[in-house]
C-alpha cells in the first residue's frame, strides 16, 4: 500500500474541514463569523493556489454557467431584483458549486487523495447517522449538542423535535445529506472485510431510516438494493441479509413502530399538500412560460410556498428555456458518470464512480420533491461531481502519459 505524503494528508485534512463545513455547519456562526464566510475563504484561498492550472470545462458545467448568466439578467432586468441581489444569488447558486469543482479536482490528483476525502465523507455521514439514532431514541445528549452548536429551524421546534435533524439545520436538509451521503458507505461492501467493519454502513443506513424522511428513506433502499445486486458488491447476500436484519430489529426493539407512522401513510399535509403545488407550478408554466422570478411567483399566485420540485421550480421561477437547460446538465452529467464506471482505470474508481452514480440519482430523485437541487446552490453535491470529475482528469493524465511512453519508445 502506498502511503500519502505528509502534505497530501494536510490537503485531504482541508478538505475534509471543507466538507464538515459544507454538509453540516454551513448555517452555524462561529465568533460572529459566519461559516458561510469561511467556506468562501476557504474556496478563495484554493482557487488562488491553484490558478495555474486548467479550469474545468465539461459541457454540462458550461451549461451551469450559461444558467448563472440567464437566470441574473432575468432577475435583474425583468423580475424586479436590483443587481447586486442577483449577483448574489448568482454567487451562491453557479460560482460557488463551479468553484468546489474547480478546487477539488486539482487538489485531488492521487488516488490516495481520492480514498482520503472519500472516506472522510463516510466518517461525517457515521457521526450524522449517530445523532440521528440518539435523537429518534429522544437521548437529551443528542438534542444538547445539536440546539448548542446552532438554534434549530422554527419548524423543528414547531414540530416538538418529533424528527431528528441530526446536525443539519431541517429535516429537508438532512434528506439531502443522507442521499448523498448514505451510498457512499456501500464501499464498505465492495471489499471482502472482516463482517465487523459492516457495522459501519449498517449504522449509517439505520440512521437514515429512523430519520424519518420520507424520500430519502426509499431512495437510499432502493440504491442499497441496486448495489448488492450489482457485481461490485463482494459480500455474500446471505451474510449481509443476516447481519442487516439483526441489527434492525435489534434496534427497533427499543422504539415504538408508532414512531414510523409518518414512513408508512401519505396523508399527511406534508404529502397531500404536493399535489396541489404541483398542479399550480404547471398551471403558472402554461400561462408563463419565460417564468415569473422567486418572489413574482409567490406574489403572483398569493401563495407562501414555491412547488417542491426543482425541476417545476426552475420552470416557473425561470420559465421553460431554463428548464431545459436542467434537463441538458443532468443528462450530460449522468452521461459523464457512465462513462467513467465503464472506462475506469482500476477497480477503485470503477466501484466509488458506481457508487457517486448512486448518490446522484438519489440526489436527483428527491429533488422531485423537494425545492433545492443542481440550479438551486446545492453546494453539497458538486463535491460528489468533483470527486467523479477527479478520477476523470486522472483516468485523462495516465492514458496520456501511457501514450507519450508508447511513443517514447517506439522511437
Amino acid at each position: 500500500m502506498i502511503k500519502m505524503k505528509a502534505s497530501d494528508q494536510m490537503i485531504v485534512v482541508v478538505l475534509g474541514i471543507f466538507f464538515a463545513l459544507s454538509f453540516f455547519l454551513y448555517y452555524v456562526d462561529f465568533l460572529y463569523v459566519s461559516a458561510k464566510a469561511i467556506l468562501l475563504l476557504i474556496l478563495v484561498t484554493g482557487c488562488l493556489l491553484t490558478l495555474n492550472r486548467k479550469l474545468p470545462k465539461d459541457n454540462f458545467l458550461k451549461i451551469l454557467l450559461i444558467f448563472g448568466i440567464y437566470s441574473t439578467i432575468l432577475n435583474a432586468a425583468f423580475f424586479s431584483q436590483t443587481w447586486p441581489e442577483a449577483v448574489y444569488q448568482l454567487l451562491l447558486s453557479v460560482l460557488i458549486p463551479y468553484a468546489i469543482v474547480y478546487v477539488i479536482i486539482t487538489l485531488v490528483d492521487t488516488e490516495q487523495k481520492h480514498k482520503g476525502c472519500f472516506y472522510i465523507l463516510i466518517f461525517l455521514m457515521f457521526i450524522q447517522a449517530i445523532f440521528i439514532i440518539g435523537q429518534f431514541l429522544n437521548i437529551n445528549a443528542f438534542w444538547s449538542v445539536r440546539t448548542a452548536i446552532s438554534p434549530l429551524a422554527e419548524d423543528t421546534i414547531r414540530e416538538n423535535m418529533s424528527r431528528p435533524v441530526g446536525l443539519a439545520y431541517y429535516a429537508i436538509d438532512l434528506s439531502y445529506q443522507l442521499v448523498l451521503l448514505v451510498p457512499l458507505s456501500f464501499a464498505y461492501f465492495a471489499k471482502k472485510k472482516k463482517y465487523f467493519l459492516l457495522l459501519i454502513p449498517i449504522i449509517i443506513i439505520l440512521g437514515s431510516v429512523l430519520s424519518l424522511t420520507r424520500s430519502s428513506v426509499f431512495i437510499i433502499l432502493i440504491a442499497f438494493l441496486l448495489f448488492i445486486l450489482s457485481r461490485h458488491n463482494k459480500v455474500t447476500k446471505l451474510g449481509l441479509s443476516f447481519l442487516f436484519i439483526l441489527l434492525l430489529i435489534f434496534s427497533i426493539s427499543f422504539v415504538s413502530l408508532a414512531s414510523f407512522e409518518r414512513l408508512t401513510t401519505l396523508e399527511d399535509s406534508s404529502a397531500q399538500g404536493r399535489i396541489v403545488l404541483f398542479s399550480q407550478a404547471i398551471k403558472s408554466i402554461r400561462e408563463y412560460p419565460f417564468g415569473l422570478g422567486g418572489g413574482g411567483y409567490l406574489t403572483k399566485w398569493s401563495i407562501e410556498l414555491t412547488p417542491h420540485n426543482q425541476f417545476l421550480n426552475i420552470a416557473a421561477f425561470y420559465g421553460i428555456p431554463s428548464l431545459v437547460l436542467l434537463l441538458l446538465f443532468t443528462y450530460l452529467l449522468f452521461k459523464t458518470t457512465i462513462f467513467e464506471i465503464k472506462n475506469a482505470k482500476n477497480d477503485y474508481f470503477r466501484t466509488t464512480n458506481f457508487i457517486l452514480l448512486l448518490s446522484l440519482m438519489g440526489f436527483t430523485f428527491n429533488s422531485l420533491f423537494h425545492n433545492l437541487g443542481f440550479f438551486a446552490g446545492n453546494s453539497e453535491v458538486f463535491i460528489i461531481i468533483a470527486l467523479i470529475l477527479s478520477s476523470k482528469r486522472m483516468r485523462i493524465s495516465q492514458n496520456e502519459k501511457t501514450h507519450n511512453f508508447s511513443n517514447h519508445a517506439s522511437i
